[in-house]
């Protein structure tokens, strides 16, 4: 039996059981980094795995792997940062890529970039990360909120 380590992220809605773990906002963006970048090195170069801009009213991914995202009860405004951008407001609004195989390996980093404009700030998840291994049935399985309000 072959085992695949692949991990998830998952921005707004939150696996988490905490009352009210959501985010309610805007996101303009979203890119994902095999490496740990400074502030200077955020950029589209050959360390991008995943690069979702939210333009065009669609997931799709524009990165070089074409790891699109799936999601549920967003939508799109022409209020972003820079073009359009994602609106998530509710309890099960999300967007989420798979297939992250590298992340949550030790010794990997990584770095995440995000814009956001949140219509409350007092409290959500905004990115979180999980991760499952079995072929059938979660033998091992992680979650670990990334960024959020508290």
């Amino acid at each position: 039996m072959h085992y695949v380590l692949c991990s998830s992220l998952t921005v707004g809605a939150s696996g988490i059981n905490v009352q009210n773990n959501i985010f309610d906002g805007c996101l303009d963006s979203m890119a994902y980094f095999a490496q740990a970048k400074k502030a200077t090195e955020v950029l589209d170069d050959a360390t991008n795995v995943a690069y979702l801009s939210f333009d065009n009213n669609n997931l799709l991914d524009s990165g070089p792997l074409l790891i699109n995202g799936t999601g549920m009860n967003y939508s799109f405004t022409s209020s972003g940062r820079v073009n359009q951008c994602l609106t998530l407001s509710g309890t099960s609004s999300y967007v989420q890529i798979t297939g992250l195989r590298r992340l949550g390996i030790n010794d990997w980093p990584y770095t995440f970039a995000i814009w956001i404009y949140p219509k409350i700030n007092s409290f959500g998840t905004i990115i979180y990360l999980s991760i499952e291994i079995s072929p059938t049935t979660p033998t091992f399985s992680w979650c670990l909120p990334v960024m959020g309000f508290t």
